[in-house]
């Protein structure tokens, strides 16, 4: 095995990272090339001592095995990713083994806590899913504080020497670095999710691609005098998350930034509007009767048999399963539309974009012995050597360059055995899950097999929703316990009360006033000033 040259790894990083961006993109903003020119200093006592130029660093001298625990990987052939090729790439190239733990339970990182039977390595979202966020788990002695260590992550600090803003977001409010985080490499690895409609039965019926709210009505009324079952289908976790159509209202199903002040979408004006028109469709049977329930095969099976004619999904797992499984046919079409308004012309508020980093990273356990190879294993995913193996996989087996782009081979793109694309990735590939790498663009771009979805991406990126999302704050312990069931109970009793009015059992016109005032008896004040101090604090980062 030819030994990674990395000796100039900080700047043919950079290269790669604003050429993968602008391939294939059109007019998508570079903006993390833009983000380079401004070039702050990475608040770190050892960033004097942070090594900008490393050679012959990978393999590492000697023998060297850490434990890995992930809460999520799925694959029909591999229980761990430690048997795939990806992972036996990473092993010869690094020096360090890995023998890997998947427990997919809900609680079972806190059930592992509690043991204080830690692994080495640990991939968890922290931020969301751990009470008092990584502070909490630091405070506690569950995972290390990499500050006195990042001598030993010299590609991942340079990275974020060059990317102020993704580094405010991978520490803590007292900027403590923690985790090794997974990174979208730009504006169009973070949509993936939007709504969608069957373009041969627009064209058959004469009906323009919906835009406005009144448009959409029109199309979901024409299909159903025409006798589809469900015109307007999807999983209401998605319809929520992407806060696709109640967005038109200039409102969201959660917390929002409005003139850069938090507010609880659920009680603003425009949603009692929008939740008056839901309700109004859905009663006229324009939306499928089993929308509170639906899951994602359900959904397919509606989108892929003529029952259904929109949803909204993502551009893989959804439009382009849903086309491939039609593939044979030829009159078969699903196009994108944009994230509907309620006047022609209006630019949408909200819709779906992940942010750079969306809280999953790998940190290292307190009870970690080889903290120098933990280190350098997980840097080794931001040089040039990582970024390309994590992307593409082994070239010549799962990549080729052609033209100097890393194209991926027939054996990933059309398996012989009849595997799917996202299962070859998966076992060649860390750009279709998590891991600590910086995400590729041009992995997308052939992730995007029909140019529907290419189409998608550009359309549902065309939103506000970035100046609309809170960044990703984090609660101190001492926040969380006085809101975490303030939260809940709200977003409970919210949830309730949209049901109800979308099955008509509640007149949204004269229940609305009282919803609004019991939301706030609940400590709405409260839970929205927890969140304002938070987001004080981390834009003071």
């Amino acid at each position: 095995m030819k030994k990674a040259n990395v000796k100039c790894i900080s700047l043919l990083l950079i290269m790669i990272m604003m050429l993968s961006l602008l391939a294939g993109c059109g007019k998508t903003e570079n903006k993390v090339s833009n983000e380079s020119e401004v070039m702050n200093q990475v608040e770190t006592k050892n960033n004097e001592e942070v090594e900008t130029e490393v050679s012959e660093v990978y393999p590492l001298e000697g023998d060297h095995k850490l434990t890995y625990w992930v809460n999520f990987f799925s694959h029909p052939e591999y229980a761990t990713q430690g048997e795939t090729p990806l992972y036996k790439e990473v092993t010869k190239r690094t020096g360090v083994q890995t023998e890997w733990i998947v427990q997919s339970a809900p609680e079972a990182f806190s059930l592992l806590a509690a043991s204080g039977e830690l692994p080495d390595l640990v991939l968890y979202n922290f931020i969301t899913s751990y009470p008092g966020g990584p502070q909490a788990a630091l405070d506690q002695g569950l995972i290390l504080p990499l500050n006195d260590y990042m001598q030993y992550a010299p590609n991942l600090m340079k990275y974020l020497e060059e990317n102020p803003e993704v580094d405010k977001q991978i520490k803590t409010d007292d900027g403590i670095y923690y985790c090794f985080p997974r990174i979208r490499g730009g504006e169009l690895l973070q949509t993936f999710a939007g709504p969608m409609v069957r373009k041969d039965l627009l064209e058959q019926n004469g009906l323009d691609t919906p835009v406005t709210i009144d448009d959409w009505h029109k199309t979901l009324t024409v299909f159903k005098d025409l006798g589809i079952q469900s015109p307007l289908t999807s999983e209401m976790g998605i319809i929520k998350s992407t806060n696709a159509f109640v967005g038109a209202y200039n409102t969201s199903f959660d917390m929002h930034l409005e003139n850069g002040k938090i507010v609880y979408g659920p009680i603003q004006p425009g949603f009692k509007e929008f939740l008056k028109t839901f309700s109004k469709w859905y009663q006229e049977g324009l939306i499928d009767k089993d929308i509170a329930s639906l899951d994602k095969a359900q959904v397919a099976a509606k989108m892929t048999s003529g029952q259904a004619v929109a949803a909204v999904g993502h551009t893989g797992s959804r439009m382009g399963a849903w086309l491939t499984a039609m593939a044979d046919d030829s009159n078969y079409g699903l196009i994108p539309t944009q994230y509907p308004v309620l006047i022609a012309g209006d630019y949408p508020e909200f819709g779906q974009s992940d942010l750079t980093f969306s809280g999953i990273g790998t940190s290292i356990s307190t009870k970690c012995e080889d903290i120098e190879a933990a280190m350098r294993l997980l840097d080794y995913g931001y040089s040039e050597e990582g970024h390309m193996l994590y992307n593409f996989g082994i070239e010549g087996e799962s990549y080729e360059m052609i033209d100097g782009y890393p194209t991926y081979t027939e054996y990933i793109m059309n398996n012989p055995d009849g595997k799917n694309v996202g299962e070859m990735l998966m076992a060649y590939t860390h750009s279709a899950y998590f891991g600590p790498m910086i995400q590729d663009i041009r992995y997308m771009e052939q992730y995007s097999q029909y140019q529907e979805q290419k189409d998608a991406i550009n359309i549902w990126k065309d939103t506000n929703v970035k100046n609309r999302q809170l960044p990703l704050v984090t609660l101190s312990k001492e926040e969380v316990d006085n809101v975490a069931s303030i939260q809940s109970e709200i977003t409970a009793y919210a949830d309730e009360f949209f049901y109800k009015v979308l099955f008509g059992t509640l007149d949204v016109e004269a229940e609305w006033d009282n919803y609004v005032e019991t939301i706030n008896k609940m400590g709405l004040n409260e839970m929205l000033s927890a969140y304002e101090t938070a987001l004080e604090r981390y834009n003071n980062r």
